[in-house]
């Protein structure tokens, strides 16, 4: 035992005399007070010293332009300095900073950095101010007329057709409006060097064709596409399409004349304003128009198609047609199997044949052929305004739909209640002035019934039975080849007359 004591008493020295020697050697002196102090105390020391104290750090960064700076906070270690507002100062003199500063931006990240030890990056402590240019006053085109058609992408299904690349406009529309004049200002970078503002000069635009300046901008003078090129604005009353209607074009709905080259694809609509011209078929799915239809080629048409002419309708031929025209309908070889009505004439050429369907007109009828041996009943109704006669049938109808309401509710009547008796002969009683409100305007309309009892069909070459001709609500039923003749209305005795053109 003493001989282990003795052995660790020795260990103990030697480590002790080593604790002493490497403080003498790696660091300050040992006090004369320390001397008595536990081994374990010295080493504590000698580990806090060991530990480097950080201070709070602020680095700048001038953005290559000259017109930011921003700046990287880094908060301070343990025992560490703070940022100060002096620490600032000095880094950007050290950069030149001197103009724009952000003062509040500054103050705020280092109360963040100092208090709350976070580290923050890309902060902007300087912000230069950009130069304004001078904008002298100039028309700049409303924005609306710029955007492309937007397309409603939660539609299942979406008809491309309703998309049209024209820009249509209408008489008195703002095209363009004036902007004032801008006064311009010089920029500083945040080194506080000085930036020109310079002269902007926007594109210059001028009124075209149909296009008056006013002293608020540009408005149209009347209805039609806008078109801008070069710098001039107009609106043509005219819509030229010279690749023809398809999904390039969608469907047609102009207020002016539209002018159609090449084809019409199948199933798009055309709406025109003012007259349609083609120099290819028609392939009609709903076709409108508020002045003539000419066509060098035929109309073809469907099950479904409507045509609808303001004005009169000039075209080689008619296929499947339903069309009616304010004016005189002229077709050059054939019309068949179409309802035309018109409230002018129709004529054919020089071998013009009507086959199949119906037509109406008010001023007569004149063609080369009707029928053939064996085609289909051909009607024809002269001396009759369509128009008036399809308002008079709508008159009817919505009385006799009025007259059932009126049997239902008499009939409902015996059978309710008497509150619910009350209610009902109030209801007779305004079905009842309906009715005869409606037979009012119906005989109004029918006395004023646009009527041509000079109205007659002329046939310069064969007419084959079967054909019913009618004029004035008189009917004749051809039963017999007739050739060259002419059917007129017999006013004193009230029946179709049939003259021979040979004789007349």
């Amino acid at each position: 035992m003493r001989g282990k004591e003795k052995t660790i008493a020795q260990l103990l020295k030697e480590s002790q005399d080593m604790i002493q020697a490497s403080l003498k050697w790696g660091g300050p002196e040992q006090g004369p007070d320390t001397a008595g102090e536990a081994p374990g105390s010295s080493l504590a020391e000698l580990n806090e010293a060991a530990e480097p104290v950080l201070d709070a750090y602020c680095e700048v960064f001038l953005e290559e332009d000259q017109m930011s700076a921003v700046a990287e906070f880094r908060p301070p270690g343990a025992g560490g300095k703070p940022l100060v507002p002096e620490d600032l100062e000095r880094l950007l003199l050290q950069k030149n900073i001197t103009s724009g500063v952000l003062w509040p931006v500054i103050l705020e990240a280092m109360q963040s950095c100092n208090l709350e030890h976070k580290l923050l990056t890309n902060v902007v402590i300087a912000q230069g101010e950009a130069p304004q240019p001078f904008v002298p006053e100039h028309l700049e085109l409303e924005e609306h007329w710029q955007k492309p058609p937007e397309v409603d992408q939660s539609v299942v299904a979406i008809d491309w057709k309703e998309f049209s690349p024209f820009v249509m406009v209408k008489k008195g529309d703002l095209l363009a409006h004036r902007v004032p004049e801008v006064q311009g200002k010089d920029g500083t970078t945040v080194l506080g060097a000085v930036l020109a503002g310079g002269t902007s000069q926007p594109a210059p635009l001028r009124a075209g064709e149909t296009v008056v300046e006013t002293p608020i901008g540009l408005e149209a003078a009347e209805d039609g596409r806008l078109e801008f090129e070069k710098g001039v604005v107009s609106v043509s009353p005219v819509l030229d399409l010279d690749q023809g209607v398809s999904y390039k074009t969608g469907n047609i709905k102009f207020h002016g004349d539209v002018i159609i080259h090449k084809s019409v694809a199948d199933g798009f609509v055309i709406e025109a304003g003012g007259a349609l011209s083609l120099d290819c078929v028609l392939d009609a799915w709903k076709v409108k128009t508020g002045n003539d239809l000419v066509t060098n080629s035929g109309i073809v048409g469907k099950e479904g198609t409507v045509v609808e002419v303001g004005g009169k309708v000039n075209a080689k031929y008619l296929n499947r047609v339903s069309l009616s025209a304010q004016g005189d309908v002229l077709i050059e070889n054939s019309i068949l199997n179409s309802l035309v009505k018109t409230r002018g004439k129709l004529k054919l050429g020089d071998k013009g044949i009507v086959a199949g369907g119906c037509l109406q007109t008010l001023r007569g009828i004149d063609t080369f052929h009707i029928s053939t041996p064996t085609g289909p009943r051909t009607e024809l109704i002269c001396g009759i305004d369509f128009q008036g006669m399809e308002q008079i049938t709508a008159l009817r109808e919505s009385s006799r739909d009025f007259a059932n309401q009126l049997h239902k509710v008499e009939a409902a009547i015996p059978h309710a209640n008497r509150e619910s008796q009350v209610k009902l002969r109030g209801l007779a009683d305004r079905l009842r002035e309906e009715i005869l409100a409606l037979m009012e305007r119906s005989r109004d309309q029918l006395m004023a019934l646009g009527q041509d009892e000079e109205a007659s069909v002329v046939v310069r070459g064969n007419v084959w039975p079967d054909t019913l001709v009618e004029i004035c609500h008189v009917r004749f039923l051809v039963t017999q080849k007739m050739t060259a003749v002419k059917f007129v209305l017999d006013k004193r005795k009230g029946v179709i007359s049939v003259v021979s053109l040979k004789k007349t």
